[in-house]
C-alpha cells in the first residue's frame, strides 16, 4: 500500500510539473512588458521609438541586375520587397534629432547581410562566419551605438539575400535607450525562450522517468532516447529564440547549435523507434531513416566546413527529415493505438500528431507566404513535450503497479507451481519403474535415476526469483522429462524435435506442461500410443513454440473453464502472459490431437 502511494504521489507532482511549466509559458508570453492600446498593439516608453516609417527605397537588385521601377519610393517595414535571392536593397532614412549619446539603433538580422552606414560612415556590418571564403549571416538582433553626431544624420542600410526564402525581407528597426531597446528584443523572444527551457526540463523528466522504466517487465528499451530527443527540441527553441545580445558574441555557438540538433532530431528519433518496434519491417524503415539522417548531418556539415554550402541553405533538407520521420512514426503509433487504445498511446500520437503539424506550418512558413507565425512550431513543442511527459509517467506509474501485483502473484504461483508439477503419482511411478529396472536393466535403471533426480532439480529451482531463462534450457528439462516417460511407456512414446531457433526467453516450466499433456492425456490414452513434435521457429514479430500430438484430442469448449484446465495449465498460461507477455493458441479435436501454438514477442527482455 505504501509503494502505491508513493507512486501516486509521484505521479501527481509530474502532473502538476506539466501543467506548471505549460502556464508559465502560456502566461509568460501575454506578460506586458509594454503597455497595449486595445487592439493589442505596444505603446512604446517615450525612450523607445519604432524607426518604421519615411524608408525610402535607394537601390533595388536582383541577381540579373538593378531593378529601378520602385526606386524612391517609401518602404513598409518590417516588410518584403522583390529582390530575390542573391539580389540586394539598399533603404534611407533621417535619425531622428532627439538621438542622443546612449542611443541605440536596433535592427531584427534574418538570415541576410546588413551593412549600416550614418552620413556616408559605415558604422556597423552584421556577425557572420566564414568557410574558405563563404560568408554565411548569423540571425539575430543588431545592437548600433548612435552618437550625438548623428542626431537628424541620413541612415543606410545595405542589405544583401544570399538565401531565396529571407530574400526582400525588411527588418523591424527601432531606436532607444540601451535598456528599452533591449527589453523589446526580450520581450519579442520571451514565448521561444521560456518553451524551450520549459521542454528541456519536461525532456529531462522523461529521461529520469523512462531510467526508472527499463527496471519493468514491459519496459520499451530506447524510451530515454525520447527523453534526449524532447530536450534536443527545447534547446533548439531556445537558441532560435533570437534572445538579444549587445554585441555579435554567442550568435556563431548558437547558430552551430541549432543546425546541428535539427540534423540530430530524425536520427534521435528514428532511434527510439526502432529499439520499440517488435517488427522486422518497421525496424528496417527507421534503420534507413536513422541511416539517411546520419548522411544528412556528414554531408552538410563537411559541405559547410568546406565553404560548398551552408547549412542554412541545405536546412530544407533536415526540416524534410524530421517531418518524414515524425509523419511514419504517426503512422505507426496510429497501428499502435488500434491494437492497444491505451492512454498513454492516445497522449504519445496527439503529441508527435501536434508536433508534426507545427514542424510542417513552419516549413511553409520559412519558405512561403502561408503560415508566417513562428508561434506554431513553438507550441506545438510544447504540446508534444507535455503529451510524452504525461505518457511516459503514466506508462512508468502502470509497470510499477503492475510489478506490484505481479510480484504477488508470482510468489502464490511459484508454491501452486511446485505442487502441480511434482506430482505424487508421477515420483511413484517413476521409482517404481526404476525399482523394476535395477535387477534386470541395472544401466538402464542408473540413467533413469541420473534423469529423475534433474527432473526434480529443475522443479525446485523453478521456485527461485530467475523469471526468464533460456528456451534451450528449458528443452533440456523437457527432454528429461521425455526420456523419464520413453523408459515407463517405451514404444508407445515417441518425440520429434524440430528445433529452428532456441536464441529467446522463456519462463521456466511454462512449455514442458504442455509436452506433458500431450503425452500423459494425449498418445497416452491411445492402445499403440503416438508422436509428440516440439518445435520452434522464428516469424516476423516473434518467436514460436508448438506441441503437437496424433492423441485422442479434447472438447475445447472446456478451456474456457480455469477449473476444467487444471492447475498446472492455468500456472503455465498465467505465467507465460506475465512474464513473457506470450499468446498461447489450443486446438484440438477429438480423435485427431491436439496443437498448442505459443508466441514469443520479440520485444520482451532476452534471457540474461
Amino acid at each position: 500500500m505504501k509503494n502505491r502511494q508513493n507512486l501516486s504521489l509521484i505521479l501527481a507532482l509530474s502532473l502538476a510539473l506539466c501543467v506548471l511549466l505549460t502556464g508559465l509559458s502560456l502566461a509568460g508570453y501575454r506578460i506586458n512588458f509594454y503597455e497595449r492600446n486595445s487592439s493589442g498593439e505596444i505603446v512604446y516608453d517615450e525612450e523607445l521609438i519604432s524607426f518604421d516609417t519615411n524608408w525610402r527605397l535607394v537601390a533595388l537588385e536582383s541577381r540579373r541586375g538593378p531593378l529601378s521601377s520602385s526606386l524612391g519610393k517609401e518602404l513598409s517595414v518590417p516588410g518584403f520587397a522583390a529582390a530575390g535571392k542573391g539580389g540586394r536593397l539598399v533603404m534611407e532614412n533621417v535619425l531622428p534629432a532627439s538621438v542622443t549619446e546612449g542611443s541605440y539603433l536596433a535592427v531584427m538580422g534574418s538570415d541576410s547581410f546588413i551593412r549600416v552606414t550614418i552620413n556616408g560612415e559605415e558604422v556597423y556590418l552584421s556577425p557572420s562566419i566564414e568557410n574558405n571564403g563563404h560568408l554565411t549571416p548569423l540571425p539575430g538582433w543588431m545592437f548600433i551605438p548612435l552618437k550625438s553626431d548623428y542626431s537628424a544624420g541620413t541612415v543606410d542600410l545595405d542589405i544583401s539575400y544570399p538565401y531565396s526564402y529571407s530574400s526582400g525581407m525588411i527588418p523591424r528597426i527601432l531606436i532607444g535607450s540601451h535598456s528599452e531597446v533591449l527589453l523589446y528584443a526580450s520581450y519579442s523572444s520571451y514565448l521561444s525562450m521560456y518553451v524551450g527551457v520549459s521542454v528541456v526540463i519536461l525532456g529531462a523528466l522523461i529521461f529520469i522517468f523512462s531510467l526508472v522504466n527499463l527496471t519493468a517487465r514491459d519496459s520499451i528499451p530506447g524510451l530515454p532516447f525520447l527523453g534526449i530527443y524532447v530536450a534536443a527540441v527545447g534547446l533548439i527553441l531556445v537558441n532560435s529564440s533570437s534572445a538579444p545580445r549587445m554585441d555579435g558574441y554567442g550568435y556563431y555557438t548558437e547558430f552551430m547549435l541549432s543546425n546541428l540538433l535539427l540534423r540530430t532530431l530524425p536520427m534521435i528519433h528514428s532511434l527510439y523507434m526502432y529499439l520499440g518496434s517488435s517488427s522486422e519491417r518497421r525496424r528496417r524503415i527507421f534503420l534507413v531513416l536513422f541511416l539517411l539522417s546520419m548522411a544528412d548531418f556528414i554531408v552538410s556539415l563537411g559541405l559547410h566546413m568546406a565553404g560548398v554550402w551552408d547549412l542554412t541553405a541545405s536546412l530544407w533538407a533536415a526540416m524534410a527529415l524530421v517531418l518524414l520521420e515524425l509523419g511514419i512514426s504517426f503512422f505507426f503509433e496510429a497501428e499502435k493505438l488500434k491494437s492497444s487504445g491505451r492512454f498513454y498511446a492516445v497522449l504519445t500520437l496527439a503529441g508527435i500528431g501536434a508536433f508534426a503539424a507545427g514542424t510542417a506550418a513552419d516549413i511553409l512558413g520559412h519558405y512561403t507566404s502561408l503560415f508566417p507565425s513562428p508561434g506554431y512550431k513553438t507550441l506545438s513543442a510544447l504540446v508534444f513535450a507535455v503529451c510524452e511527459t504525461i505518457a511516459v509517467v503514466a506508462l512508468t506509474y502502470n509497470s510499477s503497479l503492475g510489478s506490484l501485483r505481479l510480484a504477488n502473484e508470482l510468489t502464490k504461483s511459484r508454491v501452486k507451481l511446485m505442487i502441480s508439477q511434482i506430482q505424487p503419482h508421477f515420483v511413484y511411478n517413476a521409482l517404481n519403474a526404476i525399482r523394476a529396472m535395477i535387477k534386470k536393466e541395472p544401466d538402464r535403471a542408473y540413467d533413469m535415476v541420473y534423469d529423475f533426480a534433474g527432473y526434480l532439480r529443475y522443479n525446485i529451482n523453478a521456485l527461485s526469483d530467475i523469471e526468464i531463462i533460456p528456451f534451450s534450457e528449458e528443452m533440456k528439462h523437457i527432454k528429461v522429462y521425455v526420456d523419464i516417460e520413453k523408459e515407463r511407456f517405451r514404444e508407445r512414446v515417441n518425440v520429434i524435435y524440430e528445433l529452428e531457433d532456441m536464441d529467446f526467453g522463456v519462463p521456466p516450466l511454462s512449455v514442458q506442461p504442455f509436452v506433458e499433456n500431450a503425452i500423459k492425456h494425449g498418445i497416452c490414452k491411445k492402445p499403440l500410443g503416438g508422436t509428440v513434435t516440439v518445435r520452434s521457429f522464428e516469424e516476423e514479430d516473434c518467436f514460436v513454440v508448438e506441441v503437437i500430438d496424433d492423441g485422442v484430442g479434447f472438447d475445447t469448449s472446456l478451456l474456457a473453464s480455469e477449473d476444467k484446465r487444471g492447475v498446472g495449465l492455468n500456472n503455465s498460461i498465467y505465467r507465460l502472459k506475465s512474464l513473457a507477455g506470450a499468446e498461447v493458441d489450443i486446438k484440438s479435436h477429438i480423435g485427431e490431437g491436439t496443437k498448442v501454438k505459443i508466441s514469443f514477442p520479440k520485444d520482451r527482455r532476452r534471457p540474461q
